[in-house]
């Protein structure tokens, strides 16, 4: 049905300054558990192997690796993010950092974060990237060994932006966007000012950049 929405605007507030964060993608399996993942959860995934995902990617593991890799280094470039993988020197005990785990099957999504933690309070949330459920047939050709990261370090990047703070919106070439089909994660897609989600607000933008 129909529905009001009264929006009261109040300047002056202090925003939360940006500092520092670490996001570690972590390809060695193990057991996985936060609230989100409800009944899925615990999960126990295995180190990432490409050939999980599909034969037509055995031996490509290293290769898939390295562009998520990248893919998450150019897209978080222009913010005080650090990326390191499981396979550099892990980060001191007792660090803060935030964990996004790679593999899995889940018929429902591609990811999950632990939260959308609003101007990152939380230093140490978590998020599941479904490796084993990029399938070729959920895009409209079969993705090279270097487009296959290219779509899981796009989503992987997304589901970090939800832990940095950020919610859904709707533009294709935006990290952010929940409403396009599978290949869209195959597009240079950037954290931008984009419309909100329908499934969060029916007006207003979000502005990644400025957000993170």
């Amino acid at each position: 049905g129909s529905y009001r929405v009264d929006i009261i605007r109040e300047s002056g507030f202090d925003v939360p300054q940006p500092f520092a964060q670490t996001l570690l993608l972590d390809f060695d399996g193990g057991i996985v558990d936060f609230p989100s993942l409800g009944p899925l959860g615990p999960m126990t995934l295995a180190p990432f192997n490409a050939a999980d995902i599909s034969t037509v990617y055995q031996n490509e593991t290293g290769t898939i690796k390295a562009r998520i890799r990248e893919v998450f280094e150019q897209n978080y470039e222009r913010f005080n993010v650090t990326i390191l993988t499981t396979d550099d020197l892990l980060p001191p005990t007792g660090a803060a950092y935030s964990t996004i785990f790679f593999g899995g099957f889940y018929r429902g999504a591609f990811a999950l974060a632990e939260q959308v933690d609003l101007y990152n309070f939380d230093c140490c949330d978590d998020a599941i990237i479904f490796t084993e459920s990029f399938t070729p047939s959920v895009f409209f050709g079969v993705p090279s060994a270097r487009e296959m990261g290219t779509a899981i370090g796009n989503v992987g990047s997304h589901e970090a932006g939800h832990v940095l703070g950020l919610n859904h919106t709707d533009d294709d070439l935006d990290l952010m966007d929940d409403q396009s089909p599978a290949d869209a994660f195959l597009l240079d897609q950037e954290f931008m000012e984009a419309p909100l989600s329908t499934d969060i607000m029916p007006i207003g933008t979000q502005d990644g950049v400025l957000l993170l």
